[in-house]
């Protein structure tokens, strides 16, 4: 590793640890929570938006973020999965499937669902699988997948009367002539309400006033069923955009990782190519140095053989110098005889 190259954002280690946790300030598990966020278990500095936890989508190392989901408690407006324990925006037993994380349909599925108590404001369908907002029943539009919320269960009982009539369906106005005429047989043929009034019997509306106040609740069950649709259109907006923002930054993840990767392998390859080289110029010393002591060896061979005729040499010329030196002592004593001899004979 280069000098200077630990800490600065850029690694050089194969494993990558020139860039690990010794880079970071001194573990501080409050420092998530510091700023409202919440840190993963095996890194207090990777801060997640309460949001990001178990959401399906792991987004610590240690994937600590999706851990233990079944004792988590989910963010106000979001709904715990009853499967996963994912937590996802929607509403159970809806109709509409909102957890998505599996592929499966969990928050819809129908024995959960017949088991499923609405909450509060909302009430079941007849089939028992779906909740519907109360409003919704009986405002000429059909909600519950069986349709158990318009028809039969919306007939209208006239006050003062045994007469049972159908609601009027959305946008026909005022009820019909048949109810108009049970609603005057029922009055004892009196048209005003005042006179039942003062003689005790029980209110009696017009067919036009029962038409006027049915049209007026429609219109509020409309705009509630508008502001309750453009709310789910901006929870689903906002739920594609987090969704979308967590993809995103799974794939810079990815790509970061890729990218960590593929730099480590370079890394590797250059080391290896290093080492392949140093092996190269280690054998390559090797030979040298073993033809340096076969040189070395052959000299000293020839070096004694030289030594060796040298001493043969010098012994031979001692020898030499022996018998020389003999016959030198021979031919004086022989001189020597001679001398007497000729001394002898004078």
């Amino acid at each position: 590793m280069p000098k200077g190259g630990e800490c600065n954002g850029v690694p050089d280690c194969f494993d990558v640890s020139d860039e690990g946790r010794q880079c970071r300030p001194a573990y501080d598990s409050a420092y998530c929570k510091n700023q409202g966020l919440v840190g993963c278990a095996d890194d207090a500095y990777t801060c997640l938006n309460k949001l990001d936890i178990c959401d399906g989508v792991s987004m610590c190392g240690d994937a600590s973020d999706e851990a233990n989901c079944q004792s988590h408690v989910c963010e106000d407006g979001m709904i715990q999965c009853p499967k996963t324990f994912y937590c996802a925006a929607g509403t159970l037993c809806d109709g509409v499937q909102d957890c998505y994380m599996t592929g499966e349909a969990e928050d819809e599925d129908k024995a959960f669902c017949r088991g499923y108590t609405c909450p509060g404001g909302f009430k079941k369908c007849a089939d028992g699988l779906q909740c519907v907002a109360e409003e919704l029943f009986c405002d000429g539009t059909v909600h519950c997948n069986d349709g158990s919320d318009e028809g039969a269960a919306c007939a209208v009982t006239t006050p003062g009367s045994d007469n049972t009539t159908a609601p009027p369906e959305p946008g026909t106005g005022s009820g019909s002539s048949e109810t108009s005429a049970n609603s005057t047989a029922s009055s004892g043929g009196s048209s005003s309400s005042g006179d039942n009034s003062s003689s005790g019997d029980p209110v009696v509306l017009s067919p036009e006033e029962v038409a006027r106040q049915r049209k007026e609740a429609a219109a509020r069950r409309a705009a509630a069923v508008a502001a309750k649709k453009q709310k789910a259109a901006a929870k689903k907006a906002a739920v594609e955009a987090r969704r979308k923002k967590q993809e995103e930054k799974a794939a810079a993840i990815a790509e970061k990782k890729q990218k960590q990767e593929e730099k480590a392998a370079a890394i590797a390859e250059k080391k290896r190519a290093q080492a392949a080289k140093a092996a190269a110029i280690a054998e390559k010393k090797r030979k040298q140095e073993e033809k340096a002591a076969a040189i070395a060896a052959k000299k000293k061979k020839q070096e004694e053989k030289a030594a060796a005729i040298a001493e043969k040499k010098r012994k031979q010329a001692e020898r030499a110098a022996a018998i020389e030196a003999k016959k030198k002592k021979q031919a004086e004593k022989a001189a020597a005889i001679a001398a007497r001899k000729n001394a002898a004979t004078n």
